[in-house]
């Protein structure tokens, strides 16, 4: 009897250190309740894997992250959908580690010719800042809100195709040297600064 509580506690206490397991990443319930914020993530090597839940509920931010100091991330992989990756909030362009021109991978698949799904209403800020695989970009008429420099420094970027249903664009292609075309499908068109292409509304 004594050998089998010791093999039980043994097993538990097993379970435990693998829980609390570190890998360097720190969430944060957000004020609503309902997601995670990444407080800090460390970035081992050049490629990189950021999760899209979190004890069953989704991962909406990230406030800080740890660049290494030996090496640039050249590809990051993203483990929900387009809809979930336009929802995280970065605290500003660097939290987001697409922003030195890594590539991004959503469902091991990379991202070049980006069709937002007509699921999203919002696109958050920074969202794709410094995207370097992203080539071309067709926003849904679902879309009302696309956020400050949500394609910014997309370096290949080269044509985007706005839907009708936005009423407010921030500086969101800003710096974007090869992108060509901009197409709005609505009666008020969004100004393109001619030195930076800014697109605003």
């Amino acid at each position: 009897m004594k050998k089998l509580w010791f093999i039980l506690i043994a097993c538990l206490c097993i379970g435990v250190l693998s829980a609390c397991k570190d890998d360097g990443t720190k969430y944060r319930l957000n004020d609503e309740g309902d997601g995670y914020i990444i407080t800090s993530f460390v970035c081992e090597g050049a490629d990189i894997t950021i999760p899209s839940t979190y004890k069953e509920l989704p991962v909406v931010g990230i406030e800080d992250i740890v660049y290494p100091s030996d090496s640039a991330v050249l590809n990051v992989y993203y483990q929900g959908d387009v809809a979930d990756w336009c929802k995280i909030s970065f605290k500003d362009a660097g939290r987001n580690p697409l922003y030195a021109g890594a590539n991004l991978y959503i469902d091991n698949e990379l991202v070049t010719e980006l069709v937002i799904p007509e699921t999203v209403t919002e696109i958050k800020e920074n969202a794709f800042y410094g995207c370097g695989s992203l080539t071309s970009v067709k926003i849904p008429d679902t879309v009302t809100n696309i956020g400050e420099d949500a394609f910014s420094e997309c370096d290949k970027l080269t044509s985007a195709e706005i839907g009708n249903g936005v009423t407010s664009i921030g500086g969101c292609f800003c710096f974007n040297d090869s992108l060509r075309n901009v197409s709005v499908n609505r009666a008020t068109l969004p100004s393109l600064h001619p030195q930076n292409n800014c697109c605003t509304l």
